[in-house]
């Protein structure tokens, strides 16, 4: 069966990675002092929404890259088992999946490790914690990693071994057998509560400290629901792609309304966000509610977004021109060299004393952001052609995929 590509998605995935650098930006980037300044220019309530407004862009990206995985690597399988054909093997996707995520990661981490003379990084339990990702299991290694943004990379290996289990399983009870659509829906639901059910029993532990970024909210469990909406979002693309499926089916009616609906409801949801976390009275003491919130807006502002590059009413629409020009195609390209070295490109240039400049923040602070990210950009572009993009066709070569494969992920 011949793949049906997605041309927007290294687009979307260019968006995901500058939200995170926006974030990573403005929170970096600038001393407090400065923000409240540039913000003070302002009506009142400005502040308070400005910062949270760029604060969701972190989470948001995240909970993109989530989705995008979910739906792009759950989908192959699933319209194997769909159309009853053979799936690819699970151990040349593992192989494959390892070869995306681990030797840029390990030459970012080591690189960075000597640079900022990180002499446990090259230890055992170093190799252990952050070579390999168990560091999102312990509070007092969560925040030791040199590549911070490294945590959600554990979490997505987690769920590329989860994505391996869960097809194995589902072809051992047959579930293309009958309404496979009907039973895919009913099981991913279930997933999705489950993992809904593990974030809020977190959320209301007395013992769970009151922040958002921990060990028990930060492992798999806790976003398997992000997900799952991505996997969900598959399900959908295979059956209204089905020769069978009605044009007036439940399915087809939902892909209709996402492709025309799907940026507004997008917007609308980061704008909720951002009023939410701008009102006041949320403090410590009470930090269940806005991450419950957010948790639940930032999945529906990301199926939002990749809704209308999957289910594609109009191919001229001017988001999806955005989103399939070559400048965000290049950075969705180098998107995962961009994640992983932006911190370290930050703390270099906003803190290491060499760009700010004592001049109204206004007005360098644009300055400051381009510089980082062209700098970023070069780095991440060496960093595909001179290791990932040989890497990647070593796996697919390894694991007997012709002609190479087309990133999916990150």
């Amino acid at each position: 069966m011949k793949p049906i590509r997605f041309p927007e998605f290294d687009g979307l995935r260019a968006t995901a990675a500058l939200m995170v650098f926006g974030f990573h930006a403005w929170f970096i980037g600038l001393p407090v002092s400065d923000r409240l300044d540039w913000s003070s220019r302002l009506p009142s309530w400005g502040p308070r929404l400005l910062d949270s407004s760029i604060e969701n862009l972190g989470p948001q990206g995240v909970a993109l890259f989530y989705v995008i995985s979910g739906f792009l690597l759950y989908r192959p399988f699933l319209a194997a088992r769909a159309s009853g054909t053979e799936r690819s093997p699970l151990g040349g996707y593992l192989i494959r999946r390892g070869a995306r995520i681990f030797p840029a990661y390990w030459a970012a981490l080591t690189i960075v490790g000597l640079l900022q003379d990180s002499k446990g990084l090259f230890t055992l339990s170093g190799v252990w914690d952050y070579y390999l990702f168990n560091h999102i299991y312990s509070s007092a290694t969560l925040y030791g990693n040199p590549i911070p943004s490294g945590w959600t990379l554990g979490v997505e290996l987690s769920f590329y071994v989860f994505l391996a289990l869960w097809v194995a399983v589902s072809d051992r009870l047959n579930l293309q057998r009958g309404d496979w659509f009907g039973r895919e829906l009913t099981a991913l639901s279930s997933l999705a509560a489950v993992s809904f059910g593990w974030l809020i029993w977190t959320l209301l532990d007395p013992s769970s400290s009151p922040r958002a970024f921990q060990p028990r909210l930060v492992a798999l469990p806790a976003s398997l629901y992000v997900f799952a909406a991505g996997m969900a979002l598959a399900a959908i693309s295979v059956r209204v792609t089905e020769d069978h499926a009605a044009r007036d089916s439940a399915a087809a009616r939902f892909a209709s309304f996402l492709s025309r609906r799907g940026w507004l409801i997008a917007l609308t949801a980061l704008f909720l966000m951002s009023v939410y976390g701008a009102l006041p009275g949320f403090g410590s003491g009470n930090w269940e509610g806005p991450v419950l919130v957010d948790s639940t807006l930032k999945v529906v502002t990301a199926v939002g977004l990749v809704g209308p590059a999957i289910f594609r009413a109009e191919r001229r629409t001017i988001p999806l021109r955005l989103l399939g020009s070559r400048v965000a195609l290049y950075l969705g390209l180098v998107s995962y060299g961009i994640y992983i070295w932006q911190l370290f490109v930050m703390e270099r240039l906003f803190r290491g004393g060499r760009f700010h400049l004592e001049l109204p923040t206004l007005w360098t602070f644009p300055a400051a952001t381009a510089l980082a990210l062209g700098a970023t950009t070069l780095i991440a572009t060496a960093s595909w052609f001179l290791l990932e993009k040989r890497v990647i066709r070593w796996a697919a070569a390894l694991s007997g995929r012709e002609g190479g494969e087309r990133r999916v992920a990150r």
